[in-house]
C-alpha cells in the first residue's frame, strides 16, 4: 500500500494542473465558469483513478488514512464537486462466491457477521459465519477461531448445530454451517409476558440442551459459554446450541485457568480465578439458565460485576414459590459452589427421566 501512496499525490496533481479542470481557487459566483461536460467527465475519470489507487490491495473493509494522507486525498474524498465516497470491495459484494448465493444478515457477535446463503449445487440453506480476517489477526483471537474449527468439525449431535465447511478467502474465513431456522431463547423467553416458561415446556428445551452438553462432555469437549443467547430454538421447540468459540477439548480431570465466559452464567471458581475442571462449570451455567427460564430472573445478582461475583461465590438461591420440589431439587445440585459436589450431566439427564 505505501509504494501506491505517490501515485495517488501524483494523479491528484495532474488534477490541479490539468487545462480541462478549474483550479482550487476562490472566486466570485459572477466570475465562476461553468462546469461543463468535459469537465464533469475529465474529473469522474481522475476520481475513477485515484479511487482505485487507494482501493487497491486494501487489507480489509475498513480502510483507514493516516493523518498525512488524509491531507493529501482530501480534494478527492471531500470534494463537494464530486461527492466521491471510497469503498473497497469485499470477498462478497458479488453476493454470489464459492459455489454459494449470499442472502440477507441473520446475525451478529462480536468478530463475525452470520448471513443466509444457499448451496447453489443442493439448493440447501445453509448459515455463513463470516470473519474478517483483520478482526482476528490477533494470536488469541484466531487460535479461538481456529479451535473452533477444529471442535466444530468433531461433533454430530441433532441439538448442536453442524459445520459443513471452512472457505478461506482473501479477506474473509468462512464457517459454512446448518442453517438452524428459529430464534435465541433469549428472543423467546423476552417474547413471553412474564419472560419465563412453564416447567413443562422449560424442561422440554433443557433436556435436549443437556442431551447435547452430555454428549460434549463424552467427547472431553467443555462448552465454556452455556446461555439463552447460545441456544437456537424453532416454533416446534426442537434446540440447536451454537457458538464455540470459548469451547476447549481437555482431559475432564485437567486444571484450566482461562477467565471466560459470560458473568451471570460464570461459576464460583471462574468467578474466583481458581484454576478449574471444563465439565462442572458447564453444570453450573446450565443450573443458571434453568433457573431463569422457569423463574423469569437470574438467580444471582449485583449492581456491579464485583457484586454480582459476590452473590455467586456465596451460592445462596431463594427459589420462587411456584417452581417445583422436583425442579428446586435439581437445580441445586446443579449450583453446588463445590465443583466436586455438583451433578454431572449425564447425572441431569437421567434425573427425573
Amino acid at each position: 500500500m505505501e509504494t501506491e501512496l505517490p501515485k495517488v499525490k501524483e494523479i491528484w496533481m495532474s488534477i490541479e494542473e490539468s487545462d480541462e479542470v478549474p483550479k482550487r481557487r476562490t472566486i466570485s459566483n459572477k466570475a465562476r465558469p461553468a462546469t461543463t461536460s468535459t469537465n464533469k467527465k475529465t474529473i469522474k475519470e481522475i476520481t475513477r483513478k485515484v479511487t482505485n489507487v487507494i482501493t487497491k490491495k486494501s487489507p480489509s473493509n475498513n480502510f483507514d488514512l493516516t493523518v498525512a494522507q488524509k491531507e493529501i486525498y482530501k480534494p478527492v474524498l471531500t470534494s463537494k464537486q464530486n461527492k466521491v465516497e471510497v469503498k473497497t470491495t469485499s470477498d462478497t459484494s458479488t453476493r454470489e462466491a464459492k459455489g454459494y448465493l449470499i442472502h440477507n444478515q441473520i446475525g451478529q457477535g462480536a468478530y463475525a457477521i452470520v448471513k443466509q446463503g444457499i448451496n447453489k449445487s443442493t439448493n440447501e440453506k445453509v448459515a455463513i459465519k463470516m470473519y474478517e480476517k483483520y478482526r482476528i489477526a490477533d494470536t488469541q483471537r484466531k487460535a479461538s477461531v481456529d479451535r473452533e474449527i477444529s471442535l466444530l468439525k468433531r461433533l454430530n449431535h441433532p441439538n448442536i448445530v453442524k459445520l459443513y465447511e471452512t472457505i478461506d478467502m482473501q479477506r474473509q474465513l468462512w464457517l459454512v454451517m446448518e442453517l438452524a431456522l428459529g430464534r435465541s431463547l433469549h428472543s423467546f423467553i423476552r417474547s413471553k409476558t412474564d419472560r419465563k416458561l412453564s416447567e413443562k415446556d422449560g424442561m422440554r428445551l433443557f433436556r435436549q440442551i443437556v442431551s447435547g452438553i452430555e454428549y460434549c462432555h463424552k467427547l472431553n469437549v467443555t462448552h465454556r459459554d452455556i446461555k439463552m443467547e447460545n441456544i437456537l430454538i424453532d416454533d416446534e421447540l426442537n434446540v440447536k446450541i451454537i457458538d464455540f468459540g470459548f469451547s476447549i477439548c481437555s482431559p475432564p480431570t485437567q486444571r484450566l485457568r482461562i477467565f471466560c465466559g459470560t458473568p451471570s452464567y460464570m461459576a464460583p471458581e471462574i468467578v474466583n480465578k481458581e484454576k478449574y475442571m471444563g465439565p462442572p462449570t458447564d453444570i453450573w451455567s446450565l443450573g443458571i439458565l434453568l433457573f431463569t427460564i422457569l423463574a423469569g430472573y437470574f438467580p444471582f445478582k449485583g449492581v456491579t460485576e464485583k457484586d454480582l461475583f459476590r452473590t455467586i461465590s456465596r451460592g445462596t438461591v431463594i427459589y420462587p414459590t411456584t417452581m417445583s420440589e422436583e425442579v428446586k431439587t435439581l437445580i441445586g445440585k446443579m449450583l453446588q459452589v463445590d465443583p466436586s459436589k455438583r451433578i454431572t450431566a449425564i447425572e441431569v439427564s437421567h434425573y427425573n427421566n
